[in-house]
């Protein structure tokens, strides 16, 4: 459980280095870093959540990694995943906490990411309007499907609507390069 609340430390630290480093100033930080913390807290209590996804599938993929090797098995057939989410698997299973938590933690991780260039995506078409932008980042932080589909029921969508807004905030920034590798 110590590698959980440090993973959860790091979560809530990286959003505020990155909030602060987002240029946000005043008011419009000072509510982004209240919605994180409260963001965080809701997470928190739903992490014991265990869905029938979870004991069907991902529990099973899961042991499957730690008894037949991390890394090594992905030699063999398991689940129905892409490949890169049977890496985080392989990866998880080298870690000494629960798998229910790191696999949640893990799209947890990725909220935060959304939320963040949801944000960037409202300065970059709306300049100047920084309190939009901060509401873009709460609302995306708070929205209950996010919030209920990585913490409570442990799915990873919140890694590809991240990785789209990343696209998009890229596109848009004149970094083509970067926005077609995400």
């Amino acid at each position: 459980m110590a590698l959980v609340a440090l993973l959860c430390a790091v979560w809530l630290g990286l959003g505020v280095v990155l909030l602060w480093r987002s240029g946000l100033s005043g008011r419009p930080l000072a509510v982004c870093l209240a919605v994180l913390a409260a963001a965080l807290a809701a997470r928190l209590l739903l992490l014991d959540h265990i869905t029938d996804d979870y004991t069907t599938f991902l529990s099973n993929w899961a042991a499957f990694f730690r008894e037949n090797g991390g890394f090594s098995a992905l030699a063999r057939p398991v689940g129905d995943y892409n490949v890169p989410y049977l890496y985080l698997l392989a990866a998880i299973s080298y870690l000494p906490a629960p798998d229910l938590y790191l696999i949640k933690l893990f799209s947890v991780f990725f909220d935060l990411l959304l939320a963040l260039e949801g944000m960037r995506l409202v300065r970059l078409t709306l300049p100047g309007r920084e309190g939009r932008a901060a509401a873009a980042f709460c609302v995306l932080l708070l929205l209950p499907t996010v919030v209920l589909n990585g913490a409570c029921w442990g799915q990873c969508d919140s890694v590809y609507g991240s990785l789209v807004l990343l696209a998009l905030a890229d596109a848009l920034d004149r970094r083509p390069a970067r926005s077609v590798v995400f």
